[in-house]
Order: C-alpha cells, then structure tokens, then sequence
C-alpha cells in the first residue's frame, strides 16, 4: 500500500514538473531589520498561495524566518552540500504546507562552487516541488552571494522602525543596487502613515540617485483598506494586491544553468538524496 501511495505521490510531483512551462521567478526581499521583513515575507507568501502560486521559500536570515512561521529548524542547506543529510531532511513546512529551506550558510557556499548554478538550481526544484515562485528572504549582505547563482527582482521592506533613521535603509539599497542590474521595489509597512512614508521614499530616492546613479522603483505603502486610505502620498495597497503587482514585474528567470540543468536532470542528479 505504501508504495502505492509513494508512486502516485512521484506521478503528481512529475506531472507538476510537467505542466510548469517555465522556470521559477525568484524574488529577493530583504531590508533593514530581518525581523520586520521576515515577517512580511511570510504574509507575503501566504498571498501567493491563496492566488494559486506554489511558492518555495529560501530562510538566509539564520532562522528569522523559520521562527516566524513557527518551525523548528534541526539542519540547514550547508549539511546537504556536505552530505551530512538528505534535501528532505532539512526542508520544514510552514503555514499552509509552504516549504521552507533554511540555507544561511549553504547559499555561501554555493555561490562559491564551480557548479553552484546547477546545484542550486536543483536544489530549488526538488525543495519546492518545481514551485513557481521563489522567495529568498536575505539580508542584504547574502544579496551578492545569491546574485552569483541566480537572476532575481528585489524587494525591499521598509519597516515601521526605519523612519526615523534610514541608514540603514541606504546600507540595504545600495547592497541590492550593487547585487542586480534592474532595481529594487520599495514596499513601506503600514504602520507608516501616509505622509511619512512619502517623506521616507523622497529622501532615500535623492540619495540614491546622488550616490548611485539611479532611484529605486515604488511598489506602495501597505495598507489594509487602500480604498479608504488617503489620496495623498503614495500609493496604498493590501498585501494581496501586492502580490498580484508583482506578478506583472518582467521576470527575471532563475539564470544560466538552470536551463542546462534541465537537459542534464535526468541524467545526473548533483543533491545528496537524488534518483
């Protein structure tokens, strides 16, 4: 009977592979306070999913993540790569079964490796189940680390206790400015009102474009009503409509090798736990 079920279990997961036309759009978030955007990066996913998207979420943040969805992490990516333990036994399962891989130090690692593109590209297929969306929630020092294995959008949470000092606003703009060529999308926390967000954004797009050349990109303000939110500032919006503005940015596919690992898959398989 079991292996019944495991064989209709490895039927599903192939015809999902299947059916998914192309490779998974990777989103980077991050911001000042991995605590703030690790949160809303969990909100985030779960609008995702109600719209239908099979999401893979990517914890760098040393458990930030992970604590929030309420998981209790034994291993990470790192023990994989060194063969200590098998992909299944480090991927946890959040809120409403979305995987969660944990891999602050494995990603380093990685993006280190001759064969890191292939390997991760792999690695994100079999821990997502071919999701079709990955969310990589990074600090932004891991932004240049990911940026070597991967092409991605970045977004970048400005939370409620980053007002009233934006360095480190900056230090995170510039580290995803430095990391991708496309810039990054600005989100503010809801606990923003309307005027200090806007005076927030001005003052970080003068100085990105002082300093580095160019503005970042507005996604809005976070608000749970945007209908009834003020007509003045920036735009308003829930984290559902968030999620469905994201879906009309260009992708930026996963990159490189991942379209090589393809054609090689099923020949050879480079993750402890293959075929």
């Amino acid at each position: 009977m079991l292996a019944v079920e495991r064989g209709q279990g490895d039927q599903a997961a192939g015809l999902r592979r299947l059916l998914s036309s192309r490779e998974p759009r990777l989103l980077a978030l991050s911001g000042a306070d991995p605590g703030e955007f690790a949160r809303f990066a969990l909100e985030l996913a779960l609008a995702f999913e109600r719209d239908g998207t099979r999401v893979l979420l990517i914890d760098l943040t040393r458990g930030a993540l992970a604590r929030h969805a309420g998981c209790t992490l034994k291993y990470e990516l790192m023990h994989v790569i060194d063969t200590h333990r098998r992909l299944e036994q480090v991927v946890v399962c959040g809120p409403r079964e979305i995987p969660l891989l944990p891999a602050a130090r494995g990603l380093r690692a990685l993006s280190r490796s001759w064969n890191g593109r292939a390997r991760f590209a792999e690695i994100v297929e079999r821990a997502g189940d071919a999701p079709q969306l990955v969310i990589a929630v990074a600090p932004a020092e891991q932004l240049d680390a990911l940026a070597q294995l991967v092409g991605f959008e970045t977004l970048l949470f400005i939370g409620p206790n980053d007002g009233a000092d934006l360095t480190r606003c900056y230090t995170a703009l510039k580290r995803a400015q430095a990391a991708q060529p496309a810039p990054p999308h600005l989100v503010y926390a809801e606990q923003f009102d309307a005027g200090a967000a806007l005076s927030a954004h001005v003052r970080l797009c003068e100085t990105a474009r002082s300093f580095l050349g160019r503005q970042p990109e507005l996604a809005g303000r976070l608000c749970r009503h945007p209908a009834n939110a003020a007509r003045r500032g920036l735009p308003a919006l829930n984290i559902d409509s968030l999620a469905r503005a994201i879906h009309r940015w260009p992708p930026r596919l996963i990159a490189g090798a991942a379209c090589s690992f393809r054609a090689a898959h099923g020949a050879h398989s480079t993750v402890a736990g293959g075929p």
